[in-house]
């Protein structure tokens, strides 16, 4: 039941990242091709990459983020001088909702944003918005994730096990939220449905806190740092970490229209080489220890989070330093929208993901990384 704060099948994964052994070794002499000359002028003749010259007048980009730590491959791009060494001038931009946000970058007034998969995503490409996927932007690593179901420290006796959460209040922040998609799946893999708590609705993660040290409620799928500053006030317990029942989910996505993608294709080419080296430098610094405190510094300078001892502390969101999407995830999530009753269309996973310029990144850049 909700309380009175109430307000499938899996489509084949498409532009998956190639093996080193599956490249062409004697790539075609197309033009448009990053192993070759043409408009991307000769290889580099120590690193054998071709160049890619800074467009010149400089082209700007118009990039939809909120301060989320997820868009850290377009803050250290940007502070790194990735887009700018590529001719481009990155300009931040907010919206109230994604009601204004997808028509924007349908039309072209804005051309990436970052987001999540959502029912309002699905019902407006139905509507025709031609929106598309292009790139991760926010994943959980296993055992550090940035969502976490959490329990009181008032009922850590009480609740020892999922099936323990049976008539207990759960807080969410809104019904179709990624959070109350991890909080069923909690569910779920404690045998439980969603008719056997009591949903209540806090929908601000910063009221989540207060609401567990003073009984409002008993559990709740959280999100850093508020888990890590919870923990430490004695207020609640990190219980769970949400890839144990959400394993290979995709948390948010960087979108754009072919207004960007094919229109402005070279804006876009050179916008996704620099976003995929920030991801890289993220993944360097937070994975294997390399720049960590200037990329620390950096995220300190674009996020709510300003204090560099937390940034140590918490748990990151993960991003893939190849920017490819999880393709299973988003036909999931497409198909648990509709058993919920919250979008009711045919679009599927391949139809909104285009994966055509990570894959010109990857060859660009010699290949993939790898997690």
């Amino acid at each position: 039941m909700w309380g009175a704060a109430r307000g499938g099948p899996a489509a084949p994964a498409t532009g998956e990242p190639q093996e080193p052994g599956d490249m062409p070794e004697d790539p075609p002499a197309a033009g448009d091709s990053p192993s070759t000359g043409g408009e991307y002028g000769q290889r580099d003749p120590d690193t054998g990459v071709a160049a890619l010259p800074p467009l010149d007048p400089p082209e700007p980009l118009r990039i939809a983020e909120d301060g989320s730590p997820s868009g850290a491959g377009f803050y250290i791009a940007t502070e790194r001088g990735y887009f700018a060494e590529l001719g481009l001038e990155p300009e931040f931009v907010t919206f109230e909702s994604s009601a204004y946000m997808f028509p924007a970058v349908a039309g072209g007034d804005v051309d990436v944003a970052g987001g999540v998969m959502t029912a309002s995503l699905l019902n407006a490409v139905d509507r025709g918005l031609p929106l598309r996927i292009i790139a991760d932007k926010g994943r959980n690593r296993p055992g550090a994730s940035y969502f976490d179901l959490v329990r009181s420290t008032r009922v850590i006796d009480e609740i020892q096990t999922l099936e323990d959460i049976r008539g207990r209040r759960f807080a969410i922040t809104s019904e179709g939220s990624v959070d109350h998609i991890f909080a069923e799946l909690a569910l779920r893999a404690g045998g439980l449905t969603e008719e056997e708590v009591e949903w209540v609705v806090i929908r601000d993660f910063g009221q989540m806190n207060p609401a567990l040290a003073n009984g409002s409620v008993d559990v709740a799928m959280h999100i850093e740092p508020l888990i890590t500053a919870g923990e430490a006030d004695g207020v609640l317990d990190r219980w769970i970490d949400a890839t144990e029942f959400a394993p290979d989910f995709q948390v948010a996505v960087v979108l754009a229209s072919p207004a960007f993608t094919q229109e402005r294709q070279e804006v876009a080419r050179r916008f996704m080489v620099a976003y995929l080296k920030g991801l890289r430098d993220y993944y360097a610094a937070f994975v294997e220890g390399v720049d960590t405190d200037e990329i620390i510094d950096i995220m300190t300078r674009h996020t709510p989070m300003k204090d560099p001892e937390l940034w140590r502390r918490v748990n990151k969101v993960d991003l893939n330093p190849d920017g490819y999407v999880i393709a299973d995830s988003v036909q999931f999530q497409v198909e648990w929208f509709k058993e919920k009753g919250l979008y009711a269309g045919d679009v599927t996973a391949a139809d909104l993901i285009d994966h055509s310029l990570v894959d010109f990144a990857i060859e660009y850049l010699g290949g993939p990384v790898g997690q």
